[in-house]
């Protein structure tokens, strides 16, 4: 019997090589070998043809295909684990440039200053909140000539009217004089003329309005489509604090204490925003909602081309 034995594990060699060949290949094939099993325990009940010849026959090829079977996921994890490795790697560096933003903004909030592409990061080291808002507003002051410019450069790339960027410009203009009330309330109206004139397709029903409108096109948008992870701040701005309500003395006060300036309490004469913070902080809103305007443009002119 065991020469028999012997014989049958060289013939079945050559299956088993081919099982080991890829962690799937030497998986999966151990179950149709557990047929094996109970054919072979039943067939000595009560048939005299059974012999332990064929029930040692079956015991080894279910042997045989459970080692195979294991060779293979030993192979299969040897494979999988510089993939497993990497991608650990990636999630780490994902999850610590995550937090790195976010107390990025949590830093940021605490000064009272919006993210920018021409904010001073170093000044977010500072540890005393006055402190650190005093050095991101000199930085303004005393870098306003490369700001102004920045801000300039951007303005060139959005798909917009020459109004809206002589607007924009004028609006630079007052700041750099430091006529920072002007710089609120010009900007608030030009941001609805803009959002008014190339937004109406969206604008369905007839209460709806252009700021509205502009909130709910933001909030259909990718993180890619806002333009930098520290962009979502900039919306969610957007969203719960420039076009909120002024219904009571309470609302009022919290919005008095924002140095991001609230649409209805500057428009309606509620708050006076007079602060060159105030002023920077509506210029980075407004070079933001360009920048939605833009995307929401060319959006629809791929769609149009597209169709």
């Amino acid at each position: 019997m065991g020469e028999r034995l012997e014989r049958l594990a060289d013939t079945d060699k050559s299956s088993a090589t081919s099982l080991g060949c890829s962690a799937a290949g030497s998986f999966f094939p151990i179950f149709p070998r557990l047929a094996y099993l109970p054919r072979a325990a039943f067939s000595i009940w009560p048939s005299r043809k059974a012999s332990f010849d064929d029930l040692g026959r079956d015991l080894l090829l279910f042997a045989k295909a459970i080692q195979d079977g294991l060779d293979g996921l030993h192979a299969f994890a040897d494979r999988i684990q510089p993939v497993l490795s990497e991608l650990s790697k990636a999630f780490a560096s994902l999850v610590k440039g995550v937090s790195a933003t976010l107390e990025a903004i949590k830093t940021l909030d605490e000064a009272g200053w919006l993210p920018h592409v021409t904010t001073p990061w170093s000044a977010l080291n500072i540890t005393d909140v006055s402190a650190r808002s005093q050095a991101i507003e000199h930085h303004y002051r005393d870098n306003w000539a490369a700001v102004k410019a920045t801000f300039n450069d951007r303005l060139g790339t959005y798909a917009i009217d020459n109004e809206a960027k002589t607007t924009f410009r004028e609006a630079l203009a007052a700041h750099e004089q430091r006529h920072y009330r002007a710089t609120v309330r010009l900007l608030f109206r030009e941001i609805e003329r803009v959002a008014r004139a190339e937004l109406r397709r969206f604008m369905t029903k007839r209460t709806d309005t252009s700021q509205k409108t502009l909130r709910q096109i933001a909030g259909e948008l990718t993180l890619g489509d806002h333009g930098d992870p520290l962009a979502f701040r900039l919306y969610s701005k957007l969203r719960d604090h420039l076009y909120g309500d002024v219904w009571d003395d309470s609302v009022c006060e919290r919005f008095s204490r924002d140095p991001v300036p609230n649409r209805h309490a500057a428009m309606h004469g509620f708050v006076t925003y007079s602060t060159a913070q105030n002023s920077i902080n509506t210029l980075i809103m407004t070079d933001y909602i360009f920048h939605l305007v833009t995307v929401v443009k060319r959006r629809l002119a791929a769609n149009m081309s597209d169709a």
